[in-house]
């Protein structure tokens, strides 16, 4: 009987240890998901610029209390102290900094300071969009329920930018977007962190969506694979271009500029033209034409079979600017040389056997 209690006892506290461990390691789970979970959405504090205005509160001295615009220098007026240099700082180092300096002037130099008007904010995209370069988004929003229509703050998303910019290109790694951020303090110091953008997609979790800050430098990364899947789920979504034109010509039933989805496949585009000229099209010689961003041609022949999946090497996706070039059999092309070389001789007889039937006759 002591045996098994001694064994009940032993069971227990093993049980019990176990517990405590997968307890520990769950805790430390959700503390790891809500750490990538804040490195993710990164809410890092708002950093004072040109073209802001603050709202000062000062208790025990409210004649003071005003809203200061941010000057070119990054710098506001006060009274008591002058002028004060708040550039890229955060509303709480920007009020310690004011306190320090008030305090040769009142004896409880304490203030409220919040964000009256906020700066528009200036990003730079580069890497794999359709629009590199620099772009302005506006933080304002107008709440027009409101009899007075108040502007109140709205701060703009990383997908905001990529929208403006045209979108992520058929190359976009959203696994690996790198943004360069400025900190707050006097250096003008950035940070460099890594995003994952497909997981949006992927679980349709907006908290995952990065709020911009002025200033951001934002470089969309090349994908070190092609993934047709990758280009299938951006197609659907609102992070890609909505359409591309592709030229199709040679020996197909309506040649010309298509305007197609950017998941089409080259079976898909020459399809779209109306499909092959049976007689004439030669299924063994699809060629494609490309200029790519280095402004490097790219050229290559494809064998055209309707029934192949997605692949770089036989039905590869298509990109805007694309020519398909749908070639002639070499015996149509043949038949068509006899007949110009030969249509010159027959063309006197053509004549007097019209004449025999419509004058003679």
């Amino acid at each position: 009987m002591k045996k098994i209690y001694v064994w009940l006892i032993l069971v227990l506290n093993f049980f019990l240890f176990t517990q405590e461990i997968y307890s520990e390691n769950l805790n430390k789970n959700v503390k790891d998901n809500l750490n990538t979970q804040d490195y993710i959405s990164h809410n890092d504090p708002y950093l004072i610029g040109p073209g802001d205005a603050v709202d000062i509160k000062f208790f025990g001295a409210q004649d003071f209390n005003n809203s200061f615009p941010v000057f070119s220098d990054g710098s506001i007026n006060l009274p008591l102290v002058g002028k004060i240099i708040i550039l890229n700082l955060s509303i709480e180092d920007a009020k310690y900094k004011i306190e320090n300096l008030l305090k040769k002037e009142l004896l409880q130099p304490e203030i409220y300071l919040s964000i009256s008007k906020s700066r528009p904010i200036k990003v730079n995209l580069s890497g794999e969009i359709n629009k590199p370069g620099i772009y302005t988004l506006d933080t304002s929003k107008v709440n027009n329920q409101e009899r007075n229509s108040k502007e109140s703050l709205h701060f703009p998303t990383i997908i905001d930018a990529i929208n403006q910019a045209g979108g992520f290109n058929q190359n976009a790694n959203l696994k690996k977007i790198e943004i360069n951020r400025l900190i707050s303090g006097d250096k003008m110091e950035y940070k460099k962190f890594t995003i994952n953008l497909s997981e949006i997609l992927d679980n349709k979790l907006q908290t995952f969506n990065l709020y911009l800050k002025d200033g951001d430098f934002i470089k969309v990364y090349k994908a070190d694979k092609f993934d047709p899947n990758n280009i299938i789920s951006l197609s659907k979504s609102n992070l890609m271009a909505d359409k591309i034109r592709v030229n199709v010509i040679g020996e197909v039933k309506n040649p010309g500029e298509l305007t197609l989805s950017p998941d089409t496949t080259l079976s898909q585009a020459v399809l779209s033209a109306g499909g092959l000229v049976n007689i004439k099209a030669n299924k063994g010689n699809i060629k494609l034409f490309r200029i790519n961003e280095d402004g490097s041609a790219f050229y290559k022949s494809f064998k055209m079979n309707f029934n192949n999946d997605i692949s770089n090497k036989s039905n590869p996706i298509l990109k805007n600017g694309d020519i398909v070039e749908v070639n002639t059999k070499v015996l149509a092309s043949v038949g068509e040389g006899i007949n110009t070389f030969i249509n010159p001789f027959l063309m006197p007889l053509y004549f007097l056997r019209w004449v025999k039937k419509n004058i003679l006759l």
